[in-house]
C-alpha cells in the first residue's frame, strides 16, 4: 500500500477516535452538581448574620439532596466571606463566576450588596441581597431582594408605636454605614409625615467602644425617646452605656437588636426596647417551623435567628425554580418572577414584580431577655 495512503488512513483514524473521544469526554464533563453561591460576612461585625445565614442554606440543601437533589442533582452551596467590606466582596464575586460559573449568588447586608449589585446586573448574574436599602432593586432585573425594606419596616415602627408607645418627638442615634444612614433618613421623613419631630442626630462607628459623647448630649437634651438603627457589638455596648448613664427614656430600635450578639453584651439595658420583626416563633409548634428550629438546634447548638430563616427559605425557593425552569441565570430569573406562592418556616411567600418577597410584619420587645411579641390592644401584621 502506498505510504502516503496508509499515512493518511492512519491520521484519519486517530483524528476519528480523537473526535469520539472529545464528545464522549464533553459528555462526561456535562455537571454532576448544581451550584449556588453566597458572598457573606463570616467574619467581621455582621458575622453573626452572615454564619446564620449560611447555616440555614446548609440545612436547606441537606433536605433537598436527601430528597434527590435538584433533577437528580447534587445541589452544592460554594460560600465566600465578604469581611464586610466591599471590595472583598467584588474579589470573592470575581473567583466565583470565574471558578465555578455559578449563576446565583445570594449577599447580606446593604452596602456589600449595593456594591455588588451593578457588577452583578452587568455580568447577568442573579443576585439576591438580603439588603433594606430603598435603591438596591434600581442596578438592574437581575438583582433581587429578600429581606423587607427599609421603608416597610420603618412605616410599621412608627406606626404603631407612635400609637401604642405613644411620643411625638425623637432623637435619632444611628450607626455610620448605608443601613443606618437609610433606615435614618426613611424614619425622618416618615415620621415627619406623621406628625412627629426629630429634635437632634448623631452617628455612631461600628467598631466604636464608647459612646460617652454621643450620650451625654442626649442627656442634656432630656431626651425622651430615642431610635437607634444599629447592629452588632457595638449597639450592645451603646444600650449598655446608656443604661450605665441613667437614660431613662424610651427606646425604639431595628430587628438587630434582637440578635444574640446585641443581646449578650446589653443584658438588662435591652429590657423594654420596642422593634419589627417578622412573626417568627421559635417555639411554633407548626410542623414544618418546628422540625426546622429542631434541627438547627441540634445541628449548631442555638436557636436561630432571622438570617438563618431568610437563608432556608430562599435556599428552597431557588431549589424549586431551578428544578422547574432550569439552570442559567436567565432561566432562574425569570422562574423567580412567577413565584406567585411559596410556603416557608416565615410564612406564604410570593416573589412581587418589583423583585423583592413581600414579608409580614409585627411589633416585638425585648422581655426577659428575649424577643417577645409587643402586647397591647390593637396587636396586627402589616403587608
Amino acid at each position: 500500500m502506498n505510504k502516503k495512503l496508509l499515512s493518511g488512513l492512519i491520521g484519519a483514524v486517530i483524528i476519528g477516535s480523537l473526535l469520539i473521544f472529545g464528545i464522549t469526554s464533553c459528555k462526561k464533563k456535562e455537571p454532576e452538581t448544581i451550584k449556588i453561591g453566597a458572598i457573606l460576612p463570616l467574619t467581621g461585625s455582621a458575622a453573626e448574620w452572615g454564619e446564620n445565614q449560611k447555616e440555614g442554606m446548609e440545612i436547606a440543601i441537606e433536605e433537598i439532596n436527601e430528597s434527590g437533589g435538584v433533577n437528580s442533582k447534587k445541589l452544592v452551596l460554594v460560600v465566600e466571606d465578604d469581611k464586610s467590606e466591599s471590595k472583598s466582596a467584588i474579589n470573592a464575586f470575581n473567583k466565583m463566576i470565574m471558578t465555578d460559573k455559578i449563576p446565583v449568588i445570594f449577599t447580606l447586608q446593604s452596602s456589600v450588596s449595593m456594591s455588588l449589585a451593578p457588577i452583578t446586573n452587568k455580568n447577568k448574574i442573579v443576585l439576591i441581597a438580603s439588603a433594606a436599602h430603598p435603591d438596591i432593586l434600581q442596578f438592574g432585573d437581575y438583582v433581587f431582594r429578600c429581606y423587607p425594606t427599609s421603608r416597610q419596616l420603618t412605616e410599621v415602627l412608627i406606626k404603631e408605636s407612635m400609637s401604642q408607645i405613644g411620643f411625638k418627638e425623637v432623637y435619632i442615634l444611628y450607626i455610620n454605614d448605608d443601613y443606618g444612614i437609610s433606615m435614618k433618613e426613611i424614619f425622618k421623613q416618615i415620621f415627619s409625615e406623621n406628625g412627629g419631630k426629630v429634635i437632634g442626630e448623631d452617628s455612631f462607628e461600628k467598631e466604636q467602644f464608647s459612646f460617652r459623647s454621643q450620650i451625654s448630649k442626649i442627656l442634656s437634651k432630656k431626651v425622651k425617646t430615642l431610635y437607634i438603627p444599629g447592629y452588632g457589638k457595638a449597639l450592645g455596648k451603646l444600650l449598655k452605656q446608656l443604661k450605665e448613664m441613667k437614660y431613662s427614656g424610651k427606646v425604639i430600635s431595628t430587628q438587630e437588636v434582637s440578635y444574640t450578639d446585641v443581646l449578650s453584651i446589653a443584658g438588662e439595658a435591652a429590657e423594654g426596647i420596642v422593634y419589627v420583626d417578622m412573626p417568627f416563633d421559635s417555639k411554633s409548634e407548626e410542623k414544618n417551623v418546628h422540625q426546622f428550629v429542631k434541627k438547627f438546634k441540634e445541628k449548631y447548638g442555638r436557636e436561630p435567628i432571622l438570617d438563618a430563616l431568610i437563608g432556608y427559605d430562599m435556599t428552597k425557593m431557588i431549589a424549586q425554580v431551578i428544578q422547574e425552569n432550569g439552570y442559567s441565570a436567565d432561566k432562574i430569573k425569570e422562574g423567580l418572577l412567577g413565584v406567585k406562592e411559596f410556603k416557608g418556616i416565615l410564612g406564604n411567600l410570593k416573589m412581587l414584580s418589583s423583585r423583592e418577597i413581600l414579608y409580614p410584619l409585627v411589633l416585638k420587645t425585648i422581655k426577659n431577655g428575649k424577643p417577645t411579641l409587643y402586647q397591647s390592644e390593637n396587636n396586627n401584621t402589616y403587608e
